[in-house]
């Protein structure tokens, strides 16, 4: 995952050293730390859970002062961004995986265009319905719902109803794509595999019907003893039914978490207003 990220930001986003970038939704900040490294880039991170931000920290502790010196995580809603982030000042603003938790997009897609400077661009790599998804397929909407479920997201949608809500935004999208077919065409197996099937003998163990049940039954028995929090069967149990929806959808073609969107600020035409000169007479009018 980390080479696709080099890519992401590399050669679709254009992040460079020296650049200040936002990481809206930045979870407990491993592709912030990973970005940082790979471009030498400043990054802010951007969550509003508190267990992330401690989490975030206390990876980010031992790290070299050079690391250090360009993360930062601030807490904050990617709807209402706070006030400490300077409205202009930003080189990039991008969001990895964490739109598909928000149900109206357009509010963080705002959000990270007040932040850009004038040359600045948004980029977003999202779960995405994929345009062979008929919202008249029974099956296609049960999928979907299974990852919505699952994952914790909202109302998974479509490439031209994301690019809606990114025009929504005050944004023009510049570059919209399937990343994971950009993957196969270079010779990777699809992100479904090791899901689905699995590529050597411990990921086909754990991806097969008996190390599936074998994990939940594990999963089941920690939390039955006290050495897992109560919750966690529960828990685990909804991302085994997110990941087999996501697989399945994967295989059939009608789902994607490797959508990739580059977007930039429109631009606003500034109408000059004008009085008529105080010489202009009558007949003139």
């Amino acid at each position: 995952m980390a080479f696709w990220e080099e890519v992401f930001v590399g050669t679709y986003l254009g992040i460079k050293p020296g650049m200040k970038v936002a990481d809206l939704g930045m979870g407990v900040g491993g592709p912030a730390r990973r970005i940082a490294e790979f471009t030498g880039a400043s990054i802010e991170g951007v969550t509003n859970c508190k267990y992330q931000l401690q989490r975030a920290a206390n990876i980010t502790k031992p790290l070299p002062q050079w690391h250090k010196d360009r993360l930062k995580y601030t807490e904050g809603d990617y709807n209402n961004l706070p006030t400490s982030m300077e409205k202009g000042t930003f080189d990039r603003v991008y969001f990895l995986e964490s739109l598909s938790h928000c149900e109206d997009r357009a509010k963080p897609l705002e959000q990270a265009r007040l932040l850009l400077k004038e040359d600045g661009y948004v980029g977003a790599w999202q779960w995405m319905l994929t345009p062979a998804f008929n919202y008249s397929d029974p099956y296609h909407i049960e999928l979907k719902r299974g990852m919505e479920y699952g994952g914790g997201l909202r109302n998974l949608n479509k490439p031209e109803e994301r690019i809606a809500e990114m025009e929504r935004a005050g944004l023009e999208v510049i570059m919209s794509f399937d990343m994971g077919v950009e993957g196969i065409k270079r010779g990777h197996k699809g992100w479904w595999v090791p899901i689905a099937e699995g590529h050597d003998f411990f990921t086909k163990m754990r991806s097969s019907h008996v190390g599936r049940k074998l994990t939940m039954a594990t999963v089941w028995a920690l939390e039955k003893i006290g050495i897992a929090e109560p919750g966690t069967y529960r828990t685990a149990l909804m991302m085994e039914h997110c990941g087999y929806s996501a697989a399945v959808a994967g295989e059939m073609g009608i789902f994607t978490p490797l959508w990739v969107m580059i977007a930039k600020p429109k631009k606003t035409t500034t109408v000059k207003q004008e009085t008529l000169s105080s010489t202009t007479s009558d007949s003139e009018i």
